[in-house]
């Protein structure tokens, strides 16, 4: 029996697809890869996951792990005939348990029905961002994902408080102790949170929740530099506001947005910068959010500035910020990057990109935005209409290049959320000292010595 007809024996013909609709699991968001698979299968239990893994282990079958594939690195692109192993339909919830505060689900659960069942029972799970509707949990954890409630709530490490991960050769590990205090040696469950589907499947998680937020003031600030934007940042920080997000993003993202969605801006004039702030109202927060305002004004740190009157307008604000990834995708051909650096030396990062574009890629166009209260920049290479896509993309990964050597300059990261993927491990050096990076390939050799597990993924 070969390895399709095996896994329809245990799934059935419909949780196997090995037509051309194959292809469409085993990619992401990333678009210069050319795919190949050799079929996505769909389990629907951990046992599934177990009996599927343990024959490709056996027969030294590589395997791709699918969830909502969202990722801009390549991580979940299956170019080398691998099988797919889609989560899609491992998404039921398992138990929410009110006293520990902890919610229980399969991988495949989307984010945003997470984040629903959460609200139902009281809770609030604050892991989000613009994917939240499409993004798996699993994949969350696998990217250890970030977002725009960073600053006030931290990465989805923070928000794991167990996982059951199904290994390559089949065994299962279930690291689901949720106990508070367990100082029982190492915790192994954080080799996989960020791991990218390289060391096993994450077959089901135990989340933490919290309390809701109370009320929220959304801002929005039209600003005229970067460097005010940071400075902006700064004297939040110093007059303690009690910040959710603090998002910025540059007017030729703005621009992207009107012309896809028809948006209208709040402001009657074009500013080079924006900020969008989320400030939680209660313990003084209104009263902080008056004060500051008067002394950014004072500081020529704002130019103009509007808070949202109601939950509406609050959308309508933060629309404009999440439509940005979407509206480059529709409008424009885009090379996408997701860097990272420390906040002080944003400005001057972006300052040194720009004249590497002006001298060596004349023609391309960066629109940025990101989460600033966290270093986290989106950096988007537009195509010049006048270019070929082929000569674009063949010159937007010589302009990473650059960008990536600035990136080590300041300190920074070449992946802030969305891993190494493909796209990237030529890079991992600029982040990963060769000790890290050996240490790190020992690790995959221990989990995975036949390799099966999203190969040639973070390194070869």
């Amino acid at each position: 029996m070969d390895a399709i007809g095996f896994f329809e024996s245990i799934l059935g013909k419909n949780a196997v697809l090995s037509d051309s609709q194959k292809d469409h699991y085993g990619k992401d968001y990333t678009k210069n890869f050319t795919i190949k698979t050799l079929c996505a299968v769909f389990p629907q239990t951990t046992k599934h996951v177990q009996d599927i893994l343990k024959y490709c282990y056996e027969n030294k079958i590589a395997v791709v792990p699918s969830g909502g594939r969202t990722g801009l690195s390549g991580a979940a692109n299956a170019t080398q005939n691998e099988v797919v192993l889609s989560l899609e339909k491992m998404n039921k919830l398992i138990q929410i348990n009110k006293t520990d505060r902890t919610l229980r689900c399969q991988g495949g659960m989307v984010t945003k029905e997470v984040q629903k069942l959460a609200e139902e029972n009281g809770f609030y799970f604050p892991v989000d961002f613009a994917s939240s509707g499409s993004s798996h949990i699993a994949g969350n954890i696998a990217t250890n994902a970030g977002g725009i409630k960073v600053i006030r709530y931290g990465l989805m490490r923070d928000w794991v408080a167990g996982i059951q991960v199904v290994l390559p050769n089949g065994e299962l590990l279930e690291m689901t102790n949720v106990s508070v205090k367990n100082n029982t040696g190492y915790d192994l469950k954080h080799l996989f949170i960020g791991s990218e589907g390289t060391l096993g499947v994450i077959t089901e998680c135990v989340l933490k929740l919290t309390s809701p937020p109370g009320e929220l003031i959304t801002a929005l600030f039209a600003l005229n530099s970067l460097e005010n934007v940071t400075g902006l940042f700064s004297l939040a920080r110093e007059e303690k506001l009690p910040l959710s997000a603090f998002e910025f993003f540059t007017t030729e993202a703005l621009a992207k947005v009107q012309e896809h969605t028809h948006k209208k801006s709040p402001f009657a004039e074009s500013h080079s910068h924006y900020v969008l702030m989320e400030v939680e109202k209660g313990e003084g927060g209104e009263s902080a959010l008056e004060k500051f305002v008067e002394i950014a004004s004072e500081k020529n740190l704002i130019t103009d500035g509007v808070l949202a009157s109601n939950s509406v307008q609050s959308q309508d604000f933060w629309a404009l910020r999440e439509n940005i990834s979407e509206s480059l995708s529709q409008t424009s051909t885009v090379h996408k990057n997701d860097i990272s650096l420390p906040i002080s030396q944003i400005a001057d990062f972006c300052k040194n990109l720009d004249l590497l574009l002006k001298e060596k890629y004349s023609g391309f166009e960066a629109v940025l935005f990101g989460h600033i209260g966290d270093g986290n920049l989106h950096v988007n290479f537009v195509k010049p209409k006048s270019m070929s896509s082929d000569d674009f993309f063949s010159h937007a990964k010589k302009a990473d290049t650059g960008m990536f050597d600035l990136v080590k300059k300041y300190g920074g990261s070449i992946s802030a959320e969305h891993g190494i993927g493909l796209t990237k491990k030529a890079f991992l050096s600029y982040t990963r000292s060769p000790l890290e990076i050996s240490l790190m390939k020992q690790i995959k050799k221990v989990f995975d010595p036949q390799h099966i597990m999203n190969p040639g993924k973070i390194f070869d």
